[in-house]
């Protein structure tokens, strides 16, 4: 089996374990400390929320997202003629070790082992194209990794898929990225490479299971943003701080 002790992973739970792998370890395999969100972290959750509501029945947006909405009834325009495509806010994805679609919680021989959450997935009505945006609430950065995934999703799940087109829009400055032309761009071709790059990453999550070595990243994130060291039960936070 390959990675056996990964028993699931996605995006977020790679980030976290890259950010600092003790508290991956504490947080995903100890399971002794609770992940928390601050404020800004929940506000974000209520902002989603609020979107996934718009695009499905056009529902109230309060004042700070009333400068989304123009972004929005684009989106809902591609559901009309001539474009006819079909629009799935807040879809669930989930693959098998084999790389197969399947059920969020399905378990056995055919269990979910990485899962993704899209946010706006607009499809064409020939399902040979599709678009992805993702809503971001916090500081605008770049995370090439998280747009290939939603693309190793889609080309799974849809066989006759042969582009896709990803976005972030940053809610705060109002904008998209990537802003270069091609980026974010990619093609059926590419997807047993994308994979590849991607399973890089969970085997380094393999090998700290095999060495037993979870390394403590303290950072600037420790004091307000880590479950770990908030609960006074980080071994490296407090001796360096």
């Amino acid at each position: 089996m390959i990675y056996p002790d990964v028993k699931f992973f996605s995006h977020s739970a790679l980030q976290m374990f890259e950010t600092c792998p003790h508290k991956y370890y504490r947080v995903k395999v100890l399971k002794d400390i609770k992940e928390t969100f601050n404020d800004a972290a929940k506000a974000g959750l209520v902002d989603h929320k609020s979107l996934e509501n718009y695009l499905k029945t056009q529902a109230y947006l309060p004042p700070h997202l009333q400068k989304v909405k123009p972004v929005c009834d684009i989106i809902l325009k591609y559901l009309q003629s001539p474009f006819n495509y079909v629009l799935q806010p807040e879809s669930q994805f989930a693959l098998s070790r084999k790389m197969q679609s399947c059920g969020w919680f399905q378990k056995g021989d055919n269990a979910a082992f990485w899962r993704a959450v899209l946010d706006v997935l607009l499809l064409n009505s020939t399902m040979t194209e599709a678009m992805v945006i993702d809503w971001k609430t916090g500081r605008e950065k770049f995370d090439q990794d998280q747009l290939a995934t939603n693309a190793i999703f889609l080309f799974l799940y849809y066989p006759y898929l042969q582009k896709v087109i990803t976005k972030y829009y940053w809610i705060k400055p109002a904008k998209f990225t990537p802003e270069q032309a091609g980026e974010g761009i990619y093609f059926r071709e590419d997807l047993y490479e994308l994979i590849q790059e991607q399973m890089k990453r969970v085997a380094v999550v393999q090998r700290a299971y095999d060495t037993g070595l979870w390394k403590c990243n303290v950072s600037g994130l420790c004091k307000n943003y880590c479950a770990v060291s908030q609960a006074g039960s980080c071994p490296d936070y407090p001796r360096r701080n």
